[in-house]
């Protein structure tokens, strides 16, 4: 399987920059070079994006076509309409 760091050496192999996975209850390393830890993936999506989404939806328009108006697959407009959902249920 490979060498198993301990803590230290996990931590030492970080500090310079390497990747490391670490046994026993901690997690594996999932930092990846070039992405600072906590950096979001994907383009900033705005309000109004979302909202032409619930809006087209009600519409009638299926996730494919809400989709292809928005640049987007239809499993990125699935979770759009998801979290818009889940937004509406918090107020």
């Amino acid at each position: 399987m490979g060498h198993r760091f301990t803590s230290e050496e996990a931590r030492e192999a970080g500090r310079k920059g390497g990747l490391a996975r670490w046994s026993g209850s901690t997690a594996a390393a999932s930092h990846r070079p070039g992405r600072r830890p906590g950096e979001t993936r994907g383009r900033p999506v705005g309000e109004d994006r979302h909202a032409e989404a619930v809006r087209l939806r009600a519409a009638g328009l299926t996730l494919a076509e809400i989709g292809e108006r928005l640049g987007v697959t239809r499993q990125a407009v699935q979770q759009r309409l998801a979290r818009a959902a889940g937004a509406g249920d918090e107020t």
